[in-house]
């Protein structure tokens, strides 16, 4: 983040620079095979709170799998979301030579 963004919500491709907060496009795939997108935070440490994993849906909405504090509720999650079998793998692109995470 440098004096060009918003907030901390502002994401811009990475090109040349490898940072220290950085997000990398993943692949998830479900217990019976459907294939997601979504991202997960590039870190070396393999806990899911340095990685937090988050999947897209087709119906607008996203699923984290990291809440911090927070436990989690499927009250309020979407009927698609409902629908995802678990366990759930994912494996993100590599970047910039960066060696591509892989979890469950």
């Amino acid at each position: 983040m440098d004096e060009s963004v918003e907030d901390e919500c502002t994401v811009r491709p990475c090109v040349e620079e490898v940072g220290l907060a950085m997000i990398v496009r993943a692949e998830f795939c479900d217990a019976d095979g459907t294939r997601y997108l979504g991202y997960v935070h590039w870190s070396l440490v393999e806990h899911i709170g340095h990685r937090q994993p988050t999947l897209f849906l087709n119906d607008g909405t996203a699923v984290s799998f990291w809440g911090g504090i927070v436990k989690p509720s499927w009250d309020e999650a979407s009927d698609e979301a409902k629908r995802i079998s678990f366990p759930i793998t994912f494996k993100s692109e590599s970047l910039l030579g960066l060696t591509p995470m892989v979890g469950s």
